[in-house]
């Protein structure tokens, strides 16, 4: 940790690390946070968030090995005593629980027992104080005198922050603080706290992204209990860097009204002690992921925790050009034409008939080569074809019309020599997209399909190679809206489950705003512009955009 940011900071851990049995849910984590300092730590449920605040406080259930210096004190080596003295007083806590109320007291008095335990007041002033506080923070004055379970869980939570608020503590912890509000309550106390606690050092315990974006001036992103990103908001939100952070904002609803969620890949239990804790479910890891755990290093303006300094293309086109020969006339179909698919990323490719998506859709494919320039892989390229798969605008051409639904799934396996027996990968494949396994329809002509069962058929070809970009060349033309939005949905599903990486061809503006993070615009075979496929919208913060590694 920086030196100088230890010297200036309010609280600066180091190397903590919370153990349950042989479990270890936090690792050898390091934050500061500075006087007037609002810091986000920011993940999902169960990546350890709770454990760091009950740590600090003293609370914790778990083996507890670091330092935490508040002020320099270390709240991890001082006497239960004398924790006991900060605690509720310098430093204090909004737990995220609000079953810690004490059932049998009204809620103004446990506000007054705050207030009694550290202030040498008498009990008529403590109440006083303690029901215009919670006044202030928007209970109901003729709820403040109501017992816990007589108030609703916003309300509750109004309780909680007046206990941990009320004597106006040094180092504030808020665990999901607004996690039970609507958004205007959400705005209220948001407002409030930035407003009352100007000088307090805040701690921000959240796994929502748009919540840290209103009130945090930094970011520090949790995953399986180590920090995989650190730095200031805006610079997270507009460009993630590691995929765990992109996978995060991308899954939330407030930051992406319009487009469809993907849900984090792989199971969040599964977590790499050894390793990098996102190995397991990020489709870019390598052998070092797994082996051993990344250090902190500063890219792009912040620290990240990646051995493949964050998110890496998976393909790019670098200056690619085609022409064609047509009855004598020279067709420039490709100009020029940059831009990479990074691992994970959905982009569409937008533009007028013959403007030459097909064409790059086949060129990325390696189905055409170039004329110029040049198209590379993050993979070997003996794997290219395996790892890169096209599902192309008409089916029928993309199938002989003399091969059955077996042999259509089996041919790109036999042609790259695949070991056998391979029958269990192909029934895995056509029940993920939907179709029958029964040798009735195993047997069947694949042009004796409908056009709705031959799309999902070549899907399935495509993905029996395990592809880890899958390049779709109008996936929806042709079919009706309730088939399109099956189709759209089986791919962003693909991308939940394996990881992959989608270029989509389309027509349609909606269809790219709902599979894409960004939308390539096509005309005359070059890249007109390249645009985010939305805009989060943030409740009283200015809208920011976020963008995909350029």
């Amino acid at each position: 940790m920086n030196w100088d940011a230890q010297q200036k900071a309010l609280l600066a851990v180091n190397g903590l690390t919370v153990t349950y049995g042989e479990i270890p849910v936090v690792k050898n984590l390091e934050l500061t946070v500075a006087p007037g300092e609002i810091v986000g730590l920011v993940g999902e449920s169960g990546s350890g968030k709770t454990s760091v605040g009950m740590a600090l406080m003293g609370l914790s259930k778990g083996r507890v090995t670091g330092r935490a210096l508040f002020k320099s004190e270390d709240l991890l080596g001082i006497s239960r005593d004398r924790l006991q003295t900060l605690r509720g007083d310098r430093i204090a806590m909004v737990f995220q629980d609000t079953g810690v109320l004490h059932p049998s007291y009204p809620v103004r008095d446990q506000v007054a027992e705050g207030i009694l335990a550290h202030r040498d007041i008498s009990k008529r002033t403590a109440r006083d104080h303690a029901g215009q506080w919670l006044t202030a923070l928007g209970l109901p004055e003729a709820k403040i005198g109501a017992f816990p379970h007589q108030l609703s869980g916003g309300e509750r939570q109004r309780v909680m922050i007046a206990i941990a608020t009320i004597n106006r503590p040094d180092l504030l912890i808020l665990d999901e603080p607004v996690s039970s509000q609507d958004e205007h309550a959400k705005g209220e106390i948001i407002h409030w706290l930035q407003k009352e606690f100007k000088n307090t050092g805040i701690l921000l315990i959240t796994h929502d992204v748009s919540v840290a974006l209103r009130m945090a001036s930094r970011l520090w992103i949790l995953c399986g209990g180590r920090i995989v990103e650190e730095g200031e908001t805006d610079r997270i939100i507009r460009h993630p860097v590691h995929p765990y952070t992109r996978a995060l904002l991308r899954s939330n609803v407030s930051l992406n009204p319009h487009r469809e969620l993907i849900r984090i890949p792989g199971d969040p239990t599964k977590i790499n002690h050894q390793g990098c804790p996102f190995q397991p479910r990020c489709a870019q890891a390598v052998q070092m992921c797994r082996l051993s755990v990344p250090a902190l290093k500063k890219i792009r303006g912040r620290r990240v925790a990646c051995h493949r300094d964050g998110v890496v293309a998976f393909l790019s086109a670098h200056s690619v050009s085609k022409v064609f020969t047509l009855k004598g006339k020279t067709i420039q179909a490709l100009q020029g034409v940059t831009f990479s698919i990074h691992s994970g990323e959905g982009v569409a490719l937008m533009g007028p008939t013959g403007a030459g998506k097909s064409t790059l859709a086949t060129v990325l494919s390696g189905l055409t080569k170039p004329d110029t320039g040049k198209v590379v892989s993050d993979f070997d390229d003996a794997l290219f074809h395996r790892r890169v798969q096209m599902i192309h605008q008409n089916p029928k051409e993309a199938v002989s019309p003399r091969f059955t639904v077996w042999e259509t799934v089996d041919e790109p396996l036999k042609i790259l020599k695949e070991n056998k027996p391979y029958e269990g990968r192909i029934k895995k494949v056509l029940k993920e997209v939907g179709l029958p396994t029964t040798d009735g329809f195993l047997n069947r002509i694949a042009h004796s399909l409908s056009g709705g069962e031959l799309k999902r058929l070549i899907l399935a070809r495509a993905l029996v190679l395990d592809p880890l970009v899958i390049v779709a060349d109008e996936p929806t033309a042709g079919v009706d809206a309730s088939f399109a939005s099956q189709i759209l949905r089986l791919l962003m599903t693909l991308q939940e489950t394996r990881g992959v990486s989608l270029l989509v061809i389309t027509h349609d503006p909606f269809v790219a705003q709902k599979v894409a993070d960004r939308i390539l615009y096509l005309k005359e075979g070059q890249i007109e512009k390249i645009t985010p496929s939305f805009v989060p919208v943030t409740h009283q913060h200015p809208a920011v955009l976020i963008e995909s590694q350029a």
